[in-house]
């Protein structure tokens, strides 16, 4: 049983939500596969691109639960190496249920991992003991198994047996400096300062090793790697921290809590071997617990309101937007578009014009041809659309948009 399998069978056993309901992966595979896998797991990342044979080409960005790489035996091809996934980015809609899986893995972490510090922080102090009673304290005292195997003091989790804990901690750059931390989590993101991030991330750089996954031996120094443990004599395996970083997307107002939307903006466009990035809509049903017909009507009736539709797009869609943006909704364009409609096909003999709306990894390339329409009094007074071209980004390899198609 590999350590995502443990995890889950751990949750199933001894965690329950705020309503008493069993935890369950039920309908909601992203957390095994797109939140606990990378927390544990690592990126197959080319050792030199130039050098990939077809095979490596098509595992290359692909999550694994091994450290060790991917040796290629074809002629010319360097292969993959297992990058650890430092920082994770995860920027998913309200009510996907993002606080109450992390929690999952931090429980399931030091309950059955050894010497694991984990740190948590949200976006204000009470919001954090708030969060932390609901998604982790709470599951722990109402459980009388990991009830008797910890100590819940104050704003820790102590687990003696494997000299593990948790912690809260408040949103001030102050109070989150320190060392010897394995995991941060930032919860709420788009609402924490730039300061405090940059204060907490250095606590993490001198967390990471060799160790024995029985827990007998841990150690810092490089001579250690790729060794046996001297107790048990199982392989030691790599160990390091991991920073967590979680929110919705908010409104940008130009301050210093911009961050976490250019974090993201720029995990889109460019991909990092040892940062992670998860990004979700509405649309992706993460939680199949959400009513969509009620989503869909609000979306519907509050995205048509001037003083709402900044609002929606944030809240109910997982968009960034800044308050008073110019902008067209998804509602607006539907209304405008006659679905029965289809391009011309064989070319036009009318001048055209084309437009090409270019992307990399998440949002859609397009091509949009129009022509002077020959009801035209002058030149141009009126298009017409002759051709419409889209391509997504997810079915291309590695989910890049690859310019030489388009």
């Amino acid at each position: 049983m590999n350590v995502s399998e443990k995890r889950e069978r751990f949750c199933e056993k001894y965690i329950v939500d705020k309503e008493g309901q069993n935890f369950t992966l039920q309908g909601r595979d992203w957390v095994r596969e797109k939140l606990w896998l990378p927390l544990d797991g690592y990126k197959y990342w080319p050792v030199d691109f130039k050098k990939l044979c077809d095979d490596c080409k098509a595992k290359s960005g692909e999550l694994t639960p091994s450290h060790k790489p991917h040796l290629c035996t074809n002629e010319g091809c360097e292969g993959l190496e297992a990058a650890a996934q430092q920082v994770c980015v995860f920027c998913l809609p309200r009510r996907s249920g993002k606080t109450f899986n992390i929690a999952g893995w931090a429980l399931s972490e030091i309950f059955q991992r050894n010497n694991r510090n984990i740190s948590y922080i949200s976006a204000s102090e009470d919001q954090s003991a708030d969060l932390v009673m609901e998604n982790f304290s709470g599951p722990v005292l109402s459980n009388p198994t990991l009830d008797r195997a910890s100590e819940v003091k104050g704003n820790k989790i102590i687990v003696g047996k494997t000299n593990s804990k948790f912690e809260y901690l408040s949103t001030s750059h102050k109070s989150v400096t320190g060392r010897g931390r394995s995991c941060v989590i930032l919860d709420e993101s788009r609402d924490i300062s730039a300061r405090v991030f940059a204060a907490i991330a250095p606590s993490l750089l001198e967390s990471h090793g060799w160790e024995c996954n029985r827990g007998h031996f841990r150690s810092k120094h490089a001579e250690n790697a790729d060794g046996d443990c001297p107790l048990c004599g199982d392989e030691l395996v790599p160990w390091q921290s991991r920073l967590v970083v979680m929110s919705s997307a908010g409104l940008t107002e130009g301050s210093d809590k911009d961050w976490f939307k250019e974090l993201v903006e720029f995990l889109e466009n460019r991909m990092d071997k040892n940062f992670y990035l998860f990004r979700a809509d509405t649309e992706d049903d993460l939680n199949p617990d959400i009513n969509k017909d009620q989503l869909n009507a609000m979306k519907r009736v509050l995205g048509q309101l001037d003083s709402m539709k900044s609002l929606v797009s944030v809240e109910f869609e997982n968009e960034f937007t800044s308050k008073g943006e110019d902008f067209v909704t998804k509602e607006e364009i539907s209304r405008c578009i006659d679905k029965s409609l289809d391009y011309r096909k064989g070319g036009s003999d009318r001048p055209c014009v084309a437009f090409l709306d270019t992307s990399i990894s998440k949002d859609k390339t397009s091509l949009v041809i129009a022509c002077d329409d020959d009801d035209s009094m002058s030149p141009w007074e009126i298009l017409r659309v002759e051709h419409i071209k889209v391509w997504e980004p997810q079915s291309f390899r590695d989910k890049i948009i690859d310019p030489e198609v388009i």
